[in-house]
């Protein structure tokens, strides 16, 4: 017995011997990357394109159009051969609403549906696998993909008859896709005390009938109405089925962005809750990819981020840097603020949600804590008004060459006259290519030909007298697609069938990705650190099929991702 077990011994230290020598030849836990055989395109300024990149700590260290590998003599790396795979940078989200889009991919998704009837059959089905009397709450009904217009219509919206019959015991909420407007049952009006006789809050509108009855539809501030019950009754979940809840959201959200190559996320407007939220996420699991967010205006003016902002975690994974608020509503509710009436509702020009007294003291706050002011606006007036308050504040704080970088956030509707303000004040356009597209079949109807030609999403204007567009989708508002983003951006088309909504306002292929990628880092003070492929940079970067800058227009709605990458990690890959 003993004689064997001297040779097992023998045996087990010789085999250890051959792993640890075989292991010798493979570095261990590197921490540099040396990618070759690709075709990088870096988005620099010279439009450089690479074949080679080391990724050091998470960090480009260098670019190369030859073997650059030399650099890496006597250190440990790793080889990854891209096969002559097509690399972008990371692309950034440059306005959207992360926890939305994850509760919209959890939860009720009526978007896109083709009417009003297909809506409520998926609410009944999506209720009836929710039992019990809870609030039932669903996002992205639009009439614009309607085949066909419901039985009453009431100011271009339905009425809730069909939804009380189908729900007369339970409150249900519906939200317009531009989150602007939102239809409630009976059941969820009297939750909210809403009748014939509430009065309209300021900055917001109770949709009444011919007899002075409500219709379920409310509009802009008075859809708070109904969304305080509701929030009411989320909040009566244990702190631990909260918290539950809100990680799925934060999960699905972050997987849907990273499989569409998205890594750097601009979010649109949270409170102290959701930047609570990020942190305790990011503490116990880690961000996967980067959110820039926005504090709400009125919360930070009323003291709620005292102290909180600014903020950017140790890892650059989570930034609160910026405030948002708003001056109109949406243009698909009659709610943008306009110079001239509405054409197909006469006498209404739209509705001014906060008053300008207090978005200016907005953004005096923003002035003071040395952050960025980013203001919702989408008529014609409303950007006029914000680029006006600028203006004032800027001279009023000697701050006119202190490259503040505000924002006005959908810049949708603006007076030609307007449009070369934006460069000289240095205020970014923040606009969704996609928004375009989505809303032709009704801009001319509502704001006439003229002003639809010269001042409806005119990137290309804009472009023209020096403005550098930030582009995203406003998620859950839209898909959070890019490659539909960006098809719109160069075609001003929905799809290769749809009629272009005067495409000489169209961006070209090179300004449309600088627009998701450079640009949105320029709009949020980050170009030293994203936005491009250069040395000194994240390695944030998305490996794709199809190469976007050269394939045929139609090509890029197919265009897959198939790696994502952040920080030198590959944290997504297509199975």
């Amino acid at each position: 017995m003993k004689k064997k077990s001297l040779h097992f011994v023998l045996f087990t230290v010789f085999l250890s011997l051959i792993i640890i020598s075989c292991q010798a030849d493979q570095p261990q836990n590197p921490q540099i990357t040396y990618f070759y055989n690709g075709h990088i395109y870096s988005m620099d300024s010279s439009s450089s394109i690479f074949s080679t990149m080391i990724v050091e700590k998470g960090q480009i260290r260098a670019v190369g159009v030859a073997d650059i590998k030399e650099q890496l003599a006597g250190k440990d790396y790793e080889s990854i051969d891209l096969n002559g795979q097509v690399v972008f940078p990371g692309l950034i989200e440059g306005h959207g609403h992360f926890m939305s889009l994850g509760e919209v991919v959890c939860g009720l998704d009526i978007s896109g549906l083709p009417s009003w009837g297909a809506v409520l059959d998926k609410t009944v089905e999506f209720a009836s696998d929710q039992p019990g009397e809870g609030w039932v709450l669903g996002k992205g009904w639009h009439p614009n993909h309607w085949s066909a217009q419901p039985e009453r219509v009431i100011e271009g919206y339905p009425d809730n008859t069909q939804l009380n019959e189908l729900f007369p015991d339970r409150p249900v909420v519906l939200q317009h896709s531009s989150f602007h407007a939102l239809m409630a049952n009976k059941k969820a009006l009297e939750l909210a005390g809403v009748d014939g006789n509430t009065p309209d809050p300021d900055g917001g509108r109770i949709v009444r009938d011919d007899h002075g009855h409500a219709t379920g539809m409310l509009e802009e501030n008075a859809m708070g109405l109904v969304m305080t019950p509701y929030n009411a009754w989320k909040n009566e979940r244990s702190e631990k089925e909260k918290a539950a809840i809100l990680e799925q959201y934060l999960d699905s959200a972050a997987h849907r962005c990273l499989s569409y190559g998205i890594t750097t996320f601009v979010d649109a407007g949270i409170g102290p809750s959701e930047l609570k939220t990020y942190q305790n996420y990011h503490e116990k699991k880690g961000l996967n990819l980067r959110i820039w967010a926005m504090a709400s205006g009125l919360s930070m003016l009323e003291g709620a981020f005292d102290g909180a902002v600014p903020y950017e975690s140790e890892d650059n994974r989570l930034y609160l840097k910026a405030s948002k608020a708003f001056v109109d509503g949406a243009l698909g509710s009659n709610g943008a603020w306009m110079i001239n009436d509405y054409q197909d509702q006469p006498g209404w020009k739209g509705q001014n949600v906060v008053d300008t007294t207090t978005l200016k003291a907005m953004g005096q706050k923003c002035i003071d804590l040395g952050i960025q002011y980013c203001v919702h606006a989408i008529g014609d007036r409303g950007n006029r008004v914000m680029l006006d308050i600028y203006e004032d504040l800027f001279n009023e704080n000697n701050a006119m060459n202190q490259d503040l970088r505000w924002r006005i956030e959908h810049t949708q509707i603006v007076q030609p006259d307007d449009i070369g303000r934006f460069a000289h004040l240095g205020v970014i356009p923040s606009m969704q290519a996609i928004h375009c597209t989505s809303d032709a079949p009704m801009v001319e109807p509502k704001i006439g030909e003229e002003l639809a030609r010269e001042g409806a999403y005119p990137w290309r204007s804009l472009i023209d007298q020096n403005s550098r567009i930030a582009n995203g989708t406003d998620t859950p508002v839209e898909r959070v697609n890019p490659f539909e983003n960006l098809y719109a951006s160069v075609t001003r088309k929905s799809s290769p069938e749809a009629e272009a909504f005067y495409p000489e306002q169209c961006m070209t292929r090179e300004e449309a990705l600088r627009s998701l990628t450079i640009w949105n880092a320029y709009a949020c003070k980050l170009e030293d650190k994203t936005g491009s492929l250069e040395p000194g940079k994240w390695a944030d970067f998305m490996v794709v099929d199809t190469d976007l800058m050269k394939c045929m227009n139609k090509d890029i709605l197919d265009a897959q991702v198939l790696e994502t990458w952040v920080g030198g990690e590959r944290v997504w890959e297509r199975q």
